[in-house]
């Protein structure tokens, strides 16, 4: 699967998820069996059960990916690759929205200052504000990523990235294949 897709998918799915199973504690396991007597998670938000089986056959393929994909990120020359990217993304990123950059910097520290006083009302008020700048800034580093130099770019290393992540395991092909066409339908699904 292409990284950029495959980036943005996990990212999205990540979101999803967390959306769709009402909440954001990461110790909860989003696709998890309800007991009995209560609804799937994200039934209540309607979710539709086909879109949270596919939620739950995505993770479990990125789950059986992760080993190749982090293997595959030792390799020097993809690694390389990988961080000129996204040092060009990042530089990018900063000369369209360089006072977004530095606002969520700015409560980044904040929120680590309230967190060591254990000022739990600061800290809400600081994730509120973080969110609506996270927001503002995806919007800016999509833009950045349908660039056709950047995009032309992601390519090259989506590409590499899968030919490595095979050679590691020549069996993920089909998973890798199989977890695209989620991504695609997930993404096609999506509001």
């Amino acid at each position: 699967m292409p990284f950029r897709r495959h980036a943005l998918a996990t990212a999205f799915l990540s979101a999803f998820i967390l959306a769709a199973c009402g909440g954001d504690d990461p110790d909860s396991t989003p696709g998890a069996a309800a007991p009995a007597d209560q609804p799937a998670p994200g039934a209540a938000q309607g979710i539709d059960p086909d879109l949270m089986a596919l939620m739950t056959e995505a993770q479990e393929l990125q789950t059986r990916i992760a080993p190749a994909r982090d293997q595959a990120l030792e390799d020097q020359e993809l690694a390389s690759h990988l961080a000129e990217l996204q040092d060009r993304i990042n530089d990018a990123l900063r000369e369209s929205s360089g006072e977004l950059v530095d606002e969520m910097d700015g409560l980044e520290a904040e929120f680590e200052s309230a967190q060591a006083t254990g000022d739990e009302g600061r800290m809400q008020e600081i994730a509120m504000q973080a969110q609506t700048v996270q927001m503002q800034l995806q919007s800016a580093q999509e833009e950045i990523l349908d660039r056709p130099d950047i995009r032309d770019d992601i390519e090259a290393f989506e590409t590499r990235h899968r030919e490595v992540m095979l050679e590691i395991d020549p069996d993920l092909e089909e998973a890798l294949d199989r977890l695209e066409e989620i991504m695609e339908r997930l993404q096609a699904a999506a509001p």
